[in-house]
This record gives structure tokens, C-alpha cells and sequence, in this order.
């Protein structure tokens, strides 16, 4: 079957003005909170990881230099990383849990947080399965990283529907069933993406510049919050073209909600 990016933006649109209340409830508690936390509490400049250090001319690196990053790269991972880590965790317990609310048979909010709960450990191994073929599509140009999520972007779904034995199957089964669509869903996918990053990148500017040249907490406070805002509707957005994706080509049982 072949599927277009109107339809699928038209699928997830409907979806989101059926249970926009349900889905912004979840949302907001796993993904908007936590990350407004984040750009409250870390700084813009510790959000990357330390520079390694260059080798010499003779291509050495002094034992000096490489004490010095080691120092570094370890207080970066005891503090920075480790809050990037939770953020991680709960972003993806947010996709769980609402890809549990629709693929399950019916389930109350309740019930999905706590089916959630149960899959989580191997839902992040598929997750950082995933993140491996993404992650060198944009490691060499923007639209291979895209086309990669695009692609693996049933892993989730076809593991919480029950149509995968495990991390490795639902990668697979996420390759067969987007075949001959992934040009339709790279499209759909980069929209929300790039739309989410066109909104943030000023807001981001926005907030650099008020650190620099006019603190004030209360405008920065104002400016964060809709950065998490944004941050939230990407990823519910990306959750329910997925969802949309796996109705018109998977063999998952239809939504339980509308």
C-alpha cells in the first residue's frame, strides 16, 4: 500500500483534535515539564560535550591534555549527561505510553502508564537500536538521518502492537513494512521537524540574547516555556505520524480511541 504526506498529516491531525487532551495531559506531564527543567537548570554551553584535544604535529596527544578532557568528559557525563540521559528516558516513556494508549486493547491512562512501565527496557533498546542508523544518517548529511528515521519509524509500534518478538524483529519488521513508502514518510517526517526547528531557532536566539544583553528572568522563564511547548508538539506530532503510519501499513489492530 502506498501512502501520501497529506494523508498521513491528515490522519494525525484528526487523531490530535479527537484526544489533543489525552495526548497534551501525557505530553505535558513526560516531555514539556522535564524539559523545561533542563533549559531552566543547564546551561546553554554545558549542554555539549567536551572537546577532545588535538593531537600535536607528530599526531600525539599529551598526557597533560588528555588528563585534563578525561576530568572534563567525566564531571560533563556526572552532571549534563546524566540529566540528557533522564531526559532521554522519560521522552521515550512519553512515546511508550501513547503509542500503549492506541495500540493496546482500550486501555484508561492508568493502565497505560503502567503497561509502559512494564515495556520500557526493551522499548529503549529498540530505541537506541534505532538511534544507530539515524544517528549516521545525519552524521553524513542531514536527509540519509531523516530518511533512517523514517524508515525505522514502526520499530515502536510494531513492538507494542505485539507484531515483534523483540528489538531486533521490530527493527526489521519497521524496514519491510515502510518499503516503497519511505520517500511519503521522510516527508511527513521532516515536516514536523523542520517546522519545530524554524520555531525554535528564534526562540533559541531569543534566549541567548536575553542572557547576554538583558537578564531577566521572567522574559527568560516566558521564552523557555514555549520552547518546551515546541518540543512537546514535535514529538507528539512525530508520535502520531508514526501511529498513522502503522494504520495504513501495519497489521496492528486499529486505534482504541477515535
Amino acid at each position: 500500500m502506498k501512502v501520501a504526506v497529506p494523508a498521513l498529516l491528515g490522519d494525525a491531525w484528526r487523531q490530535w483534535r479527537a484526544d489533543g487532551g489525552v495526548l497534551s495531559a501525557v505530553a505535558g506531564m513526560f516531555v514539556f515539564l522535564p524539559a523545561l527543567a533542563g533549559q531552566m537548570l543547564i546551561s546553554r554551553t554545558a549542554m555539549s560535550p567536551p572537546v577532545p584535544p588535538r593531537p600535536s604535529a607528530s599526531g600525539v596527544i599529551d598526557d597533560a591534555s588528555a588528563a585534563a578532557y578525561l576530568a572534563e568528559a567525566g564531571a560533563w557525563l556526572a552532571t549534563t549527561g546524566t540529566w540528557l540521559a533522564i531526559l532521554y528516558v522519560i521522552g521515550h516513556f512519553a512515546v511508550l505510553t501513547m503509542l500503549t494508549l492506541y495500540l493496546d486493547d482500550r486501555p484508561t491512562v492508568a493502565q497505560a502508564l503502567i503497561a509502559a512501565v512494564r515495556r520500557l527496557p526493551v522499548y529503549l533498546v529498540t530505541m537506541l537500536l534505532v538511534a544507530l542508523p539515524v544517528a549516521l544518517g545525519f552524521a553524513m548529511l542531514i536527509l540519509p538521518g531523516f530518511y533512517a528515521s523514517a524508515r525505522l519509524c514502526l520499530a515502536g509500534p510494531a513492538l507494542v502492537a505485539g507484531r515483534a518478538a523483540g528489538p531486533i524483529d521490530a527493527f526489521r519488521k519497521s524496514l519491510a513494512l515502510t518499503r516503497g513508502n519511505g520517500v511519503a514518510l521522510t516527508g511527513a517526517v521532516m515536516l514536523v521537524a523542520l517546522t519545530g526547528l524554524l520555531v525554535q531557532q528564534p526562540l533559541l536566539g531569543l534566549d541567548n540574547w536575553i542572557a547576554a544583553n538583558a537578564p531577566n528572568p521572567v522574559a527568560r522563564i516566558i521564552v523557555d516555556l514555549a520552547m518546551a511547548g515546541v518540543s512537546m508538539l514535535v514529538l507528539v506530532g512525530n508520535t502520531l505520524i508514526a501511529l498513522a503510519a502503522w494504520r495504513r501499513l501495519g497489521t496492528g489492530p486499529s486505534s482504541g480511541r477515535a
